[in-house]
C-alpha cells in the first residue's frame, strides 16, 4: 500500500514538473487506474463498485482486499484529475454493457474542446 501511495505521489510530481500537457497525462493515469481498479473489484467481490467510496469499504483487514483498490481510491479522491477536479464515476450498467470514469477536462464542465474536452475511460466492456 505504501508503495502504491508513493508511486501516485511520484507520478503526480513527474507530470506536474513537465508542464504544458502534464495535467492531461496525469488525468489519463488517474482514469485508467480507477477503471482498472473497478475491474479488479469485480473479480475480487463478484459485483461492480457502485461508487468510488466502495474502494474504501473493504479495508486492508479484509483477506480479499487488493492494495490497488486503495491506490485507485487515494488517487481519485485525494487528487481527482490533473486539474484537481473530482472524477465522475458511473457504475457498471448492464443495459449499456459498461461503466465509466470521466474527467470534464481543464474547465471542469461537461463538453468542451481541446484541454476542456471530456475524457472518458470505460470498464467492463466485452472485447
Amino acid at each position: 500500500l505504501l508503495i502504491a501511495i508513493l508511486s501516485a505521489w511520484f507520478i503526480s510530481l513527474w507530470f506536474h514538473a513537465r508542464g504544458g500537457k502534464a495535467e492531461l497525462g496525469y488525468t489519463h493515469v488517474a482514469l485508467d487506474g480507477v477503471a482498472f481498479a473497478s475491474s479488479n473489484y469485480f473479480q475480487i467481490y463478484g459485483k461492480w463498485p457502485a461508487s468510488l467510496q466502495d474502494f474504501a469499504i473493504n479495508s486492508p483487514q479484509n483477506p480479499k482486499h487488493d492494495s490497488f483498490l486503495t491506490y485507485a481510491r487515494t488517487l481519485s479522491l485525494a487528487t481527482g484529475d490533473g486539474w484537481r477536479h473530482p472524477l465522475v464515476y458511473k457504475p457498471f450498467d448492464p443495459s449499456v454493457g459498461y461503466g465509466s470514469v470521466i474527467s470534464y477536462g481543464r474547465d471542469g464542465r461537461p463538453g468542451g474542446v481541446g484541454q476542456d474536452a471530456d475524457i472518458e475511460v470505460r470498464f467492463g466492456e466485452k472485447n
